[in-house]
């Protein structure tokens, strides 16, 4: 292997002669994330998702399309972002809203599909309430999970360092 940028991270670098090789890849974590106009303009709802999408010059790490829900009659601007870091929940939230406000519209409300890591709640919170110290280590959850960890790492160090009685 030449390039040592494709040097495996694990193993010998060649393919074995009868298991072969895996290749895995991975991303950052992807949301998908909704937001309903206060319309049944399909077409505005489109124009939003171009002004927003990377691929047409807006916000980095965003991809976005306009569809129509037909039970709501709602417009809705879907949207994938692929790295909320850079490029943050309200960030993306404030454009939309922003855009369809120059065309007399407001947002109806917002959803995400499927899961979403806390910090991309975290930094939303923090933004949206001007929280100036908040962090993920001043959730309650959070901090109950980590006792709960550290309770169960005590459990199973006492049962291995019991006397075999």
């Amino acid at each position: 292997m030449k390039d040592p940028l494709w040097r495996p991270d694990f193993g010998p670098a060649r393919v074995h002669p009868t298991a072969g090789c895996v290749a895995v890849g991975a991303r950052e974590f992807l949301i998908a994330y909704n937001i309903n106009l206060a319309s049944s303009e399909l077409d505005l709802a489109k124009a939003i998702a171009r002004v927003i999408r990377e691929s047409s010059g807006g916000l980095p790490c965003v991809k976005a399309m306009g569809v129509m829900l037909q039970d709501r009659r709602t417009a809705q601007v879907s949207i994938n972002m692929t790295d909320f870091r850079t490029t943050p929940l309200h960030v993306v939230f404030e454009k939309v809203r922003d855009e369809a406000a120059r065309h007399g519209v407001e947002v109806s409300g917002s959803e995400i599909v499927g899961l979403v890591p806390l910090d991309a709640l975290v930094d939303t919170a923090r933004h949206a309430l001007k929280l100036e110290d908040l962090d993920a280590s001043k959730i309650l959850e959070r901090r109950l999970d980590e006792a709960l960890a550290a309770d169960r790492g005590r459990d199973s160090s006492a049962l291995g360092g019991g006397t075999g009685r």
